[in-house]
C-alpha cells in the first residue's frame, strides 16, 4: 500500500517558490486536522495529522475502506462538515483551493473515483459540494501526471510512496 506525506518544508519545493506556500501548507495541514477530528470514525482512522505532518496511511487488511464511497450519512456528514469548516476559517471554496493551490496550481492532486479521475483538492472540495459520490481515499499524487514516476522516484515534492502500488 502507500504513505504519502506533507510537510511545510516539502511543500514549498511542489510550490516552486509559490509567495504564498507555507500558508498554503499550513491550511492543507488544517484541514488534514479537520478530517481527523470530525470525521466518522471507521473514516478518520485512516486520515491523521501530527506534528505537521498530513499522511493518509491505508490497513492492508481492510482494503475495501479504500473504495468507500460518500453517500446517504457520509456525504451529509462530510458535507456539513466541510461547510463548517470553512466558516470557521472565514474561507470559502474558491479562496480555500486557490491557498492549496499557490500559484503555479499544480498542489495536492488527489486521485478519486474512476468518474471524476485526477483533480486538485479544489475538485474534492467542489465534488463535496455538488453532492457528487467520490472516494475518500484511493491515491495521492502531486504535480502534474507525467511528472509523477521521476516525482515519485526523486521525492521532489514530499510524496513518498511505492510507484508500484500506487494505483490500489
Amino acid at each position: 500500500f502507500f504513505r504519502a506525506a506533507w510537510t511545510p518544508d516539502c511543500a514549498c519545493s511542489s510550490f516552486r517558490g509559490s509567495a504564498n506556500a507555507m500558508e498554503s501548507a499550513q491550511v492543507l495541514i488544517q484541514f488534514a486536522d479537520w478530517m481527523h477530528t470530525t470525521l466518522d470514525p471507521v473514516v478518520q482512522r485512516f486520515v491523521k495529522a501530527e506534528s505537521g505532518l498530513f499522511t493518509v496511511v491505508p490497513v492492508e487488511d481492510e482494503q475495501p475502506i479504500l473504495n468507500l464511497e460518500i453517500y446517504g450519512k457520509y456525504k451529509q456528514v462530510v458535507e456539513v462538515q466541510v461547510e463548517q469548516w470553512l466558516n470557521k476559517q472565514g474561507l470559502g471554496l474558491e479562496e480555500f483551493a486557490s491557498k492549496l493551490a499557490g500559484d503555479d496550481g499544480q498542489f495536492a492532486y488527489l486521485q478519486i473515483s474512476d468518474t471524476l479521475e485526477y483533480g486538485t483538492l479544489h475538485t474534492l472540495m467542489k465534488a463535496f459540494a455538488d453532492g457528487e459520490p467520490i472516494s475518500l481515499v484511493d491515491a495521492i499524487t502531486s504535480t502534474l501526471d507525467d511528472d509523477l514516476d521521476d516525482i515519485l522516484m526523486e521525492g521532489h515534492t514530499g510524496l513518498r510512496a511505492d510507484k508500484d502500488k500506487r494505483n490500489l
